[in-house]
């Protein structure tokens, strides 16, 4: 137990996982930056025994949210770790659990995350402060008050940039040629994969390894599973550019598998056309909700495309 506030306690592992939730969103590592850790640790203690104390006043209250409120908060907040952690995988090493675990664990922490909000919202909402008040309160106490860094609230729409359909005939025609050379022998399928493959994997010869079903992207995850073993695909389109793959063995839900990715030349008419596009959609986000409507039709960046491109608070500097 971490503290204790009338009938509520704050756990030591609530405390480890919200310090590393607010590690990811303030881009501290403990590693690397020890002490700003420590002053992190000790102002996150502070904030959840305030909030304990909140929720002991929001219940006497009869303060309350709905189950689907919930829900749909801690799916924000887990797609905004994601994006600011840089991918899933980034996101569970920092927490030091999976997400799953996470959102399990986290469920009832944002529940009376929510029913502390909620009950300060009904508090201030009867307050009103004049802005002669708030210069006074800055005047007065300005020598005592924290120097907080800058920090912005940024939303994006990330557009992607297309090439154009005579690069895209280029390359699957590449794809096939090299896909000949294996099939009649006069190369490998590693030594083709080492040579022209744009993806890490070129390193082992194109192998992936072992990967399981849910892993991959669609189109190739559906090629992968689906192939007769040892057979070379014929080229597939994905977000990355287009494969040709092998799948060497299967075990249920689980293949090894091995490709070689070539991506369609970007030209400048391509550079011109998601230029022009990001302007034209800057000049139709009229409103914040317009601004959101046109993030989930246009945006190409998945982790905030259902949060209205909300990548959170950010240090401009």
């Amino acid at each position: 137990i971490a503290a204790i506030v009338e009938d509520h306690v704050v756990l030591k592992s609530d405390l480890i996982q919200m310090v590393n939730m607010a590690a990811i969103q303030n881009k501290i590592d403990p590693r690397t930056n020890p002490d700003a850790f420590i002053q992190l640790q000790n102002s996150v203690i502070q904030s959840m025994v305030d909030q304990k104390i909140m929720l002991e006043m929001a219940e006497l209250d009869s303060i309350v949210v709905d189950e689907k409120e919930v829900n749909q908060a801690l799916d924000q907040q887990i797609q905004m770790l994601v994006a600011q952690a840089g991918g899933e995988s980034q996101a569970e090493d920092a927490l030091g659990q999976s997400i799953k675990d996470f959102r399990r664990e986290f469920w009832y922490d944002m529940k009376d995350r929510m029913v502390s909000e909620r009950y300060q919202q009904q508090l201030l909402s009867a307050v009103v402060i004049a802005r002669s008040e708030v210069k006074e309160f800055y005047k007065t106490y300005k020598d005592s008050l924290p120097v907080l860094p800058m920090m912005a609230k940024v939303r994006h729409l990330q557009v992607p940039i297309k090439p154009g359909a005579a690069a895209k005939e280029k390359t699957k025609s590449i794809l096939s040629g090299l896909r000949s050379q294996i099939i009649d022998g006069s190369s490998s399928f590693s030594d083709i994969a080492k040579a022209h493959s744009l993806d890490p994997s070129k390193n082992n010869g194109g192998e992936l390894g072992w990967v399981t079903r849910g892993s991959l992207v669609k189109n190739f995850e559906t090629t992968a599973f689906t192939i007769e073993l040892g057979k070379i695909s014929d080229p597939i389109e994905t977000e990355f550019g287009y494969h040709i793959l092998e799948t060497l063995e299967k075990q249920g839900d689980k293949i090894r598998v091995r490709h070689v990715l070539i991506s369609p030349e970007i030209t400048k008419d391509d550079n011109e056309r998601a230029y022009n596009l990001a302007f034209s959609l800057r000049d139709s986000a009229t409103t914040l909700d317009k601004f959101k409507e046109l993030v989930k039709k246009h945006s190409s960046d998945k982790t905030t495309i259902d949060i209205g491109g909300d990548l959170g608070w950010i240090d401009p500097t």
